[in-house]
């Protein structure tokens, strides 16, 4: 993350009825949230979602250009009517202690847990996956990253996975749990050059042994076919994209791709089943989904 020069952030409470709180996120995502930290656990079907973003402008236009995003999902999720914010901003000194209070170790499989470079390794859980939290790149908590991160335990302990490509890789958390997973070969790419550096920072973090490679080449620049392709991006990029998509796996290779809606199932498939590709496997979290298509 690049702090601006007041070095100063934009703190965000949202109180929403429950079954809303991951489309939220997808929202403030798309206007440059650094990253959502999601409690369920309080009363009376609520959700409390905190969010930060970077003091780029003075938080009554941000506040003003959340309200009028959130309001587009209304007819989507009529739900988020009743949703409620406070706001504050935080000091540079308090920016790490903000995140600690909020980002803990957070276990997705029987495998694998997220945790901040705070917490210590839990010798019951075989991948322990550190993740730098100040940054504009994400936890791994969102429902996306949990569904591409149950795949690619899935897939890669199956059989050997020699090449692997970790499309839109943000963090870097997925190329770093196909590495610890098994996989032999890691590619991670980003157009977004911020990425490549939040992700390097976490692959030091976790001290792998082999280390996944992390490039700002596009992906229509990549010539190498690969056994995985995972993609968990938006709908717009993955149709933008899918030709490409499909053209980086091997013959029975799998592309696992997220970051969709449920209610988009049908476009993407039919999308991919043109390449031809078949769907093999799917799974939701919330509204979010994630599909395994073989070539």
């Amino acid at each position: 993350m690049k702090p601006t020069k007041e070095k100063k952030w934009v703190k965000i409470k949202f109180i929403v009825p429950s079954g809303t709180s991951d489309y939220l996120s997808y929202i403030l995502d798309e206007l440059g949230a650094l990253g959502s930290i999601i409690d369920n656990n309080i009363s009376n079907n609520l959700t409390i979602l905190t969010t930060f973003f970077n003091f780029e402008q003075h938080p009554f236009l941000l506040i003003e250009k959340i309200k009028k995003k959130i309001k587009k999902a209304f007819p989507f999720f009529p739900k988020l009517k009743g949703y409620r914010l406070s706001w504050e901003i935080i000091e540079e000194e308090d920016w790490a202690c903000s995140w600690k209070k909020y980002f803990t170790y957070h276990k997705i499989t029987e495998k694998i847990a997220i945790a901040p470079p705070w917490e210590k390794k839990r010798n019951d859980i075989p991948i322990f996956i550190y993740i730098e939290p100040a940054m504009a790149f994400g936890t791994g908590l969102h429902p996306t990253t949990k569904l591409c991160l149950m795949m690619l335990e899935k897939y890669i302990t199956q059989k050997e996975i020699k090449d692997l490509l970790d499309v839109g890789t943000g963090s870097g958390i997925l190329s770093i749990a196909s590495i610890l997973l098994g996989a032999k070969n890691v590619l991670g790419i980003d157009i977004d050059k911020d990425a490549i550096k939040s992700a390097r920072k976490n692959r030091r973090l976790n001290r792998l042994k082999k280390k996944p490679i992390f490039s700002s080449k596009p992906l229509s620049k990549i010539r190498k076919k690969f056994d995985i392709v995972v993609a968990n991006l938006t709908r717009d990029i993955i149709v933008e994209n899918h030709h490409y998509l499909n053209e980086r796996i091997v013959t029975h290779g799998k592309l696992i791709i997220s970051g969709i809606l449920i209610e988009q199932k049908k476009e993407i498939k039919a999308l991919m089943q043109k390449n031809g590709l078949k769907l093999i496997d799917e799974k939701e979290n919330e509204d979010w989904l994630c599909l395994v298509m073989e070539k």
